[in-house]
This record gives structure tokens, sequence and C-alpha cells, in this order.
């Protein structure tokens, strides 16, 4: 059941993943979301637990593992006026892409605004994320080991033992701020000291 209050709202879920044919669980997942209105815009809170108390169960490698967003057309790389940005300076999918990241920013312009998401990994996830970052508009946070180039087995996967409790945390900034203000730096540290500080 949702539940809500001035300036804030949020609900949780849970989610079975089955196998092939539908007979038995691989996995549950239970998830908080969290919405809150700030200064900056709406941060949405993202904290998620993978777990299963009678089997073992495993994570294989897909760039589009994690936690996945799209940006509105205007505000892509290719073919808007975006830009995507992350802790290390490096920028748009040809920099930004394959890269570990504290935070990383996709953004884009209008009406002398600066409007867009700014997503931070957890600094407790089980491991970083990287960046699934393309300049048609999607951006994704993976917090699984990439394969090699070859992509040969054995593959790289992320066991989760019987009974053990995986768990990933995001904050995701959707903000507007001045186009000439903006510093995604100073936005992210004001993100972690609210939400995990």
């Amino acid at each position: 059941v949702p539940v809500g209050k001035r300036g804030e709202a949020g609900f949780r879920t849970r989610d079975r993943y089955l196998s092939e044919d539908g007979e038995s669980t691989i996995c549950k997942q239970d998830t908080r979301y969290r919405f809150r209105h700030v200064s900056e815009g709406i941060l949405l809170e993202w904290d998620a637990v993978f777990y299963n108390d009678e089997r073992d169960f495993v994570f294989g490698d897909q760039e589009e593992s994690g936690l996945a967003m799209r940006i509105a057309s205007p505000f892509r790389v290719k073919g808007g006026n975006g830009r995507i940005v992350n802790d290390r300076g490096q920028e748009n999918g040809a920099g930004t892409w394959g890269k570990p990241f504290k935070w990383i920013s996709y953004s884009g312009e209008a009406e002398g605004k600066r409007v867009g998401m700014l997503l931070i990994p957890h600094p407790d996830n089980p491991r970083p994320s990287w960046s699934h970052s393309r300049d048609y508009g999607a951006l994704v946070a993976n917090p699984f080991p990439r394969q090699p180039k070859e992509r040969r087995e054995p593959y790289v996967t992320t066991t989760v033992k019987k009974g053990e409790r995986f768990r990933l945390r995001y904050a995701v900034l959707i903000h507007e701020s001045d186009a000439a203000a903006f510093d995604p730096a100073a936005l992210a540290r004001q993100v972690r000291e609210s939400v995990w500080d």
C-alpha cells in the first residue's frame, strides 16, 4: 500500500523471478521506492534485496542489468542537446561507457535550465557500478562484473548463496537547475549527505 506525507511518498514491492518453465522460483526481490520533493527536484531512493532461502542463484552478465533509465529525446546526446558526465570528468557514451563511477549525470538544456537525472550508487553496494551509457538516451548502472571482450566460457557470474541477501541501493535526482550554475559534483554531495550520511 503506498504511503505518503507532505513532500514525500513511497511504496514497496515483492517480485518473484521464475525459471524458464515457470515452475520454480529463482529468487525474490523486495524493493522499497521512496520519492521526496527537494529544492533541486525529485529524489528517488531505490533499495532492493534479492534472496532465496531454498537454493543458490546466479546473476549472469547483461549490459542492461541493474538500474536502467531513459532520458527524454530533447536531452539525448544524439539528436538532442544532452551531455553525459561522470565523477571522473569523462563525457558522453564514448568516454563513460563501461567505466565505474561514483555518480553519473545525463542532462540537457531547455529555456536556460539544465534538466536531467543524476544517478548515484550507494557506497556499500557489493561492488562498484559501471555505466551502460548511450548517446541515444539510455543510462544503466550495472553492478555486475563485465565479461572479457572475447565472451567465452567460463562466463563471469555473481552467485548468491541460499539464505544470503544481495542488496543494491541507488539514489536518482531528477533535477531542473539553472544552466549556468549546474554543478553535478555538488549535487551528488548533497544527495549523499541527505540520503546516506
